[in-house]
């Protein structure tokens, strides 16, 4: 994994992030690990985006029932 160091951060941020990570029971290191991770997502709109051409691409398409197949592989 890669480093990173951010330098001049104003001690009023540093307190309430410390804050933040004390009650979400983390450390600093850890909370500013989540909300750089969390940042980095694709925006939820991407992803809504994303979710909506594939149902638009599977559209008229069949779903595999699969409880029938379960019932038909347990059948002896």
């Amino acid at each position: 994994m890669g480093q990173v160091l951010i330098r001049k951060v104003p001690e009023d941020v540093i307190d309430v992030l410390k804050a933040c990570a004390r009650s979400n029971h983390r450390s600093l290191e850890e909370e500013l690990r989540h909300l750089l991770i969390e940042a980095a997502k694709p925006p939820r709109q991407q992803l809504k985006a994303a979710a909506a051409a594939m149902r638009s691409r599977l559209a008229g398409e069949r779903a595999l029932d699969t409880l029938s197949l379960l019932r038909e592989l347990r059948e002896p």
